[in-house]
């Protein structure tokens, strides 16, 4: 601190208790980054202090986040057939049919009410609002596109 004239520099004192406190919470620290496998200091700190130094709750909720990033950034691999080309998508683990025809339609020109898209393992005509993620394989899914001017 400067108080104009000369430099103060307050003395801090800490009880043995508080020091304790403060070796025990680094600790944690160090417990949780051994836990999750995560180096990464001030998230694990920040994490803790939510849980308020709770380790079994930071833990969980650690988890629960890596869980949900992963979830937001996991990807399915589609495959259409149609005629003699077949074109591939990356979709988000939450799309369903009907975005998928979206997708279609970007590429041919065909509207999603011409498309029938006929699932390739089950043989099943799906209804629009039906998630793809359930029917994925490793996550690939893959369907034969007809239309009404398609030879069936």
């Amino acid at each position: 601190l400067w108080d104009g004239a000369r430099i103060i520099i307050p003395f801090v004192t800490m009880s043995a208790a508080s020091l304790l406190a403060v070796e025990e919470k680094l600790e944690q620290v160090h417990q949780l980054m051994e836990l999750t496998g995560n180096r990464d200091v001030a998230q694990c700190t920040a994490v803790l202090e939510a849980a308020d130094y709770n380790l079994e709750l930071a833990k969980s909720m650690f988890l629960e986040d890596q869980a949900a990033s992963a979830q937001a950034s996991a990807k399915l691999n589609v495959t259409i057939s149609f005629e003699e080309t077949t074109y591939t998508y990356e979709l988000p683990v939450s799309a369903n049919l009907h975005q998928l025809k979206l997708q279609i339609q970007s590429d041919t020109n065909i509207t999603p009410s011409e498309q029938l898209l006929i699932e390739n393992t089950t043989h099943l005509d799906l209804p629009d609002d039906a998630q793809l993620a359930p029917l994925a394989i490793n996550a690939h899914i893959g369907f034969h596109l007809l239309t009404p001017n398609s030879a069936a």
